[in-house]
């Protein structure tokens, strides 16, 4: 039997922000991080060459200093904090699906929002909590530095980094 992952995500780590979401964090989920595409594409056809077309479609992407300013939800099932300034995952969003068209038609229309979850699917009294003890960290600021391709390997109930692509150096 071959083994293939079932999904695919490009990120950017935010380690700073683990002391929002580590408490609220699911065993195996990833690390606080904000998500610029998932679906990204599906981890079969993931090789070294859509590796190298992710590296080039980013590689005018600098390093960029990011303040997670406000506690959002999405109807009353997820918590998150959200950058005071969105524009620039959104144009490494746009990037992305400029490249791959297919992560454009994967979102099927929906609006990118940038964010990092905190707290997701849980009793609506722990959201809640979740949301008073980040607002009480906030605001908190960050630095993207990198951009990460993660495959679910759906064997070990884990996320695995597949290519890790730095951001370009400040000045």
């Amino acid at each position: 039997m071959t083994y293939r992952p079932v999904h695919s995500v490009v990120a950017i780590p935010f380690p700073e922000a683990r002391v929002l979401t580590t408490r609220w964090r699911r065993p195996r989920a990833l690390d606080a991080h904000v998500t610029i595409a998932a679906p990204f594409l599906d981890p079969a056809r993931i090789d070294d060459r859509v590796v190298e077309v992710l590296a080039e479609c980013l590689v005018t992407s600098a390093v960029f200093d990011v303040t997670f300013g406000s506690v959002e939800w999405f109807a009353q099932r997820v918590v998150y904090v959200a950058p005071e300034d969105p524009t620039p995952f959104e144009h490494l969003a746009a990037a992305l699906a400029s490249a791959f068209p297919a992560v454009l038609a994967a979102r099927a229309g929906a609006r990118y929002v940038a964010h990092l979850t905190v707290a997701k699917n849980r009793p609506l009294a722990e959201l809640h909590e979740a949301a008073a003890a980040c607002a009480s960290r906030l605001p908190l600021r960050a630095r993207a530095r990198e951009v990460v391709l993660y495959l679910y390997d759906p064997l070990s109930n884990e996320w695995r980094e597949r290519a890790r692509v730095p951001l370009t150096p400040l000045g």
